[in-house]
């Protein structure tokens, strides 16, 4: 028999005596091979791992019992600093901080911040965001996640007015998800407009060709 695992948002290598696994292209983590061969031989391609002589079932139980554990390790490839990955079995709210998740002011508003990290060092980030930041944890927000709490969110407050601000703490066009997520944000019921802070280095023509068919309001560089 032979499993072959396929994932949309991990990507494997080979280093040494390792695998890296690749998480929405920015992160990364480690298995070790001698780990992953107690599953069964198995070779990896770029966005599948090919498990030889075991069951699909069980090959993908032992593996993702694995990958649900190197993620303790989940590192940012930028900086190098631990991240925190936040999904719909973490336990941990959306709302209650500033730096990841939904904020809402009370107002038509509600922030949406679906990771922390910027890919530049301005002197005048007031969040302290970039390679040369200080802060020692990034967070990145499960696109799913987000949406669900946001409906719920929106529902609660009974507005048909909403403006979901992407408002990340630092770059969020570094968010792998982030087209998805607007596509998401923009079928809710309730909301009218979606819009985007941005240092503008990452976009490309296909982005700025795709945000008025997304329903994406306002793109606003900072």
């Amino acid at each position: 028999a032979m499993a072959e695992l396929i994932f949309k948002d991990l990507s494997f290598e080979r280093e040494k005596d390792k695998v890296r696994v690749n998480f929405l292209r920015l992160f990364y983590t480690y298995l070790e091979e001698v780990t992953l061969r107690k599953i069964a031989p198995f070779e990896v391609n770029k966005n599948s791992i090919l498990f030889k002589d075991v069951s699909e079932h069980s090959a993908r139980k032992k593996f993702e019992f694995l990958l649900f554990n190197s993620f303790k390790h989940l590192k940012n490839r930028l900086n190098n600093k631990t991240t925190v990955y936040i999904h719909q079995s973490s336990g941990i709210p959306l709302m209650g901080t500033n730096y990841f998740g939904l904020i809402d002011r009370g107002t038509n508003i509600i922030e949406v911040k679906p990771i922390t990290s910027c890919n530049i060092s301005c002197i005048f980030c007031s969040v302290d965001e970039g390679p040369g930041s200080r802060r020692r944890v990034d967070f990145i927000v499960e696109k799913d996640y987000i949406l669900k709490e946001l409906r719920k969110l929106v529902e609660f407050k009974g507005s048909s007015n909403i403006d979901a601000h992407i408002n990340a703490q630092g770059e969020p066009t570094l968010y792998a998800d982030m087209v998805e997520l607007v596509r998401g944000i923009m079928s809710i019921k309730g909301i009218k407009t979606s819009s985007i802070d941005t240092n503008g280095l990452l976009l490309t023509k296909n982005w700025q060709g795709s945000q008025g068919k997304l329903g994406l309001g306002r793109q606003a560089p900072i």
